[in-house]
């Protein structure tokens, strides 16, 4: 069974490498337009690159440290404002802690109506 995504966007942690770059193909291939954060910007850039090309899907990449509430707000203002309201969180163990604490209050400001 395929399941589509289309019309969706999906905001994933730690997305340039392992299993977030795993988890963004999977929804860039299922139709979904994908945000990844990552924090070196030169692997984020690259991994954009060859992900667009592998899956033909919309990815766009956004330097940030989920740790900072300020990158965090920055990162989801910035992908809301490009791509549309997030539909889809996947962060990683790592990186969750941080990002949770960040996140719930801005999910609630950036929900689609």
């Amino acid at each position: 069974m395929e399941c589509r995504m289309d019309g969706r966007v999906a905001l994933i942690t730690g997305g340039s490498r392992g299993l977030g770059r795993a988890m963004a193909e999977t929804f860039a291939r299922a139709g979904a337009k994908v945000a990844i954060v990552a924090r070196r910007p030169d692997v984020l850039e690259d991994a954009v690159k060859e992900m667009q090309s592998t899956t033909g899907g919309t990815i766009k990449g956004y330097p940030g440290d989920v740790g900072k509430a300020a990158d965090c707000q920055r990162v989801v203002d910035t992908a809301v404002a490009t791509l549309g309201p997030i539909d889809i969180i996947d962060s990683h163990p790592r990186a969750q802690r941080l990002w949770c604490r960040h996140m719930l209050d801005m999910r609630r400001t950036h929900r689609r109506h």
